[in-house]
């Protein structure tokens, strides 16, 4: 660690107001290391920083730094998906050594997929993800937690009112394109 954070950890930077690696900065320690879920975009610490609940192992490297209705639309759009398959813990993956080499691509997918959202190119910003949705539950996510997922799918309906689509097949774009901030445009 340097000072509270890992070097890849998300802290909030009031100048820029955006999301920004922590970096290499402070004096380096060892420690266990442990998630933080929240539902709050930002927790605080002793010394008054913003941390996220993400890093970049999340986002892979891809984003050294994410602006601010960026970081809170990907917030939104991960409690939204928890909310929507009901999928809250580490449990629900066969395994996380596994799990975490899928990760690669994710975050970006999101993001490309929030930002298309309400767009006439929401189903194209959207593909990336959801054929990653689809590896995710077919192969990393237990039987107990596809179970889980098909079920509450079933009860679900579109703004339309439609039967909610299968994973992979637009069920992940009707969770992360819908935002509560509006149109990422």
């Amino acid at each position: 660690f340097y000072g509270n954070y890992t070097a890849d950890h998300y802290v909030y930077n009031a100048k820029t107001r955006s999301m920004i690696t922590h970096d290499r900065k402070g004096e380096i320690t060892f420690d266990q290391q442990y998630d933080v879920i929240t539902d709050c975009p930002l927790g605080v610490d002793e010394s008054g920083v913003g941390f996220a609940g993400i890093s970049k192992k999340f986002c892979a490297g891809e984003f050294a730094e994410l602006s601010w209705v960026d970081y809170l639309r990907l917030h939104e759009s991960i409690l939204r998906l928890m909310a929507m398959t009901g999928l809250y813990d580490y449990s629900a993956f066969e395994s996380m050594d596994d799990t975490m080499r899928h990760l690669d691509g994710v975050c970006p997918a999101m993001i490309k997929c929030i930002r298309a959202g309400g767009t006439k190119d929401e189903a194209k910003g959207c593909d990336a993800l959801e054929r990653k949705s689809r590896v995710f539950y077919d192969k990393l996510l237990t039987q107990k937690a596809r179970k889980n997922i098909d079920q509450r799918r079933k009860k679900h309906r579109t703004a339309a009112g439609a039967s909610f689509p299968e994973i992979g097949g637009g069920a992940i774009t009707n969770v992360v394109a819908t935002s509560i901030f509006g149109s990422a445009r």
